[in-house]
């Protein structure tokens, strides 16, 4: 397991306009959870249970930063394809050599919880979420991603995308 963080110069348009990436505001509907679950349960993320409902909405009503964001991947009508959710605040980056804290970097972040993103293992779909993350939260100094597994596509995604790369 390995924490990334991405810089924010991520802006591309996806591929598949039939379907979207974008901000749910009323992530707490039935509707949604429900799909979310379903999302959850066919995950194999060790740390899902940061990306559940329950867990969001615990930070929602605790965050002192700011409110947490659910991004679902979906057509305009059709159910639930992938969920990214999102919570954003300060991170730090400390330098040591040996024991020793030499600097310590405050970092405005946007992190997705949980690690990896509750989504279809594609390059397209994965374009359009970074994408929407970039417009959903236009000024961050990193992207945090903790814990993502080094076998897992998000992991070839983000060393391998040209997106993520440009």
């Amino acid at each position: 397991m390995s924490t990334t963080l991405i810089g924010p110069n991520l802006s591309r348009t996806p591929r598949d306009t039939s379907l979207t990436c974008a901000p749910i505001d009323n992530w707490c509907s039935k509707e949604v959870q429900t799909e979310w679950e379903g999302l959850l349960e066919q995950s194999k993320n060790l740390t899902a249970l940061f990306q559940s409902p329950a867990w969001f909405s615990s930070l929602n009503v605790s965050s002192r930063d700011s409110e947490p964001r659910l991004l679902g991947w979906k057509t305009a009508t059709g159910p639930l394809l992938g969920a990214v959710p999102i919570a954003r605040g300060e991170q730090t980056l400390d330098f040591y050599v040996k024991t020793r804290m030499l600097w310590q970097s405050r970092l405005n972040a946007v992190q997705v919880l949980g690690g990896q993103p509750l989504l279809p293992e594609d390059d397209t779909t994965y374009d359009a979420v970074f994408s929407a993350i970039e417009l959903t939260f236009p000024n961050y100094d990193c992207l945090w991603l903790p814990m993502v597994s080094t076998d897992s596509f998000c992991w070839k995604y983000l060393n391998t995308s040209r997106h993520i790369q440009e």
